[in-house]
């Protein structure tokens, strides 16, 4: 008794939501339909297997009994389907612009990185009046260090000998377009902490190369990274209007995505 009492009440409690929540259209109409046949059929069938013994009306009424509640049921999953199904756009561009802000965000930190990496450089050459001796060594020693991790240190002396040959044969012009490609290799690698290593030995390999440069004065260099320091000053503000239009679409979204489900979901 106390089975078909929670029966029913769990069946009243599905009927209020198919009848309160939802707004039927011909498709969604000739869905309900059809699970309402394809539920009448399956309980007539469990009446005839769980009550073998009745016949006429007693066994109309059992397959009524199992069929009510199976179609509520099916009815509630197949219209929670369509809900979400329409709900999809609103989902779908939500996920897309999150995933975007949070670009602008990684993108925006690891040009701030950057900047203050090329100012402290640039303060290193001021205050030492071009003497960049020490910062040779940081770098020699950066790439030292990589080298003489055990085990791989043949395998790693062969690496940096092809890339010093690579960067002997490119110009000023050249190295400072294959430090832009660094730099974007690096921001791709992501997690990979082996990989990003191997970039910065490049990078540091790279400006070792651009000192070594016959006239390479430090006023050149100071200029250069002001250049690259401005360069990434537009680049952040571009990216900080971006991030901003992102948020603003972002808030827009979701606010319609709340009067959607504020109101009766239409399932056509």
């Amino acid at each position: 008794m106390g089975l078909v009492v929670v029966t029913v009440i769990l069946v009243l409690a599905g009927i209020h939501r198919l009848t309160a929540r939802y707004l039927y259209g011909p498709r969604s109409s000739r869905a309900l339909v059809g699970t309402a046949l394809a539920a009448a059929a399956a309980g007539l069938l469990l009446a005839v297997l769980v009550f073998p013994g009745t016949r006429g009306v007693l066994r109309l009424l059992a397959a009524a009994g199992l069929s009510i509640p199976l179609f509520v049921l099916l009815a509630l999953v197949l219209v929670e389907f369509l809900a979400k199904s329409r709900r999809k756009t609103y989902d779908e561009a939500i996920v897309a612009l999150v995933r975007r802000e949070q670009a602008c965000r990684n993108r925006i930190g690891r040009i701030k990185e950057a900047m203050q990496d090329l100012v402290q450089r640039q303060r290193g050459l001021e205050a030492s009046g071009g003497d960049h001796l020490p910062e040779s060594k940081r770098l020699n020693a950066q790439v030292d260090g990589w080298l003489q991790e055990e085990g791989l240190a043949r395998v790693r002396s062969l690496k940096v000998q092809e890339w010093r040959e690579q960067l002997a044969a490119m110009d000023l012009a050249a190295l400072a377009g294959h430090r832009q490609r660094l730099e974007r290799e690096l921001e791709g690698a992501g997690p990979d902490r082996e990989r990003s290593e191997a970039i910065r030995v490049q990078v540091a390999l790279l400006e070792l190369s651009e000192r070594a440069r016959p006239g390479d004065d430090p006023g050149r260099q100071i200029r250069h990274l002001d250049q690259r320091i401005l360069e990434l000053s537009e680049e952040r503000r571009q990216l900080e209007r971006e991030l901003a239009e992102t948020q603003d679409s972002l808030r827009e979204w979701e606010a319609r995505r709340r009067d959607f489900l504020a109101k009766d979901i239409s399932l056509d």
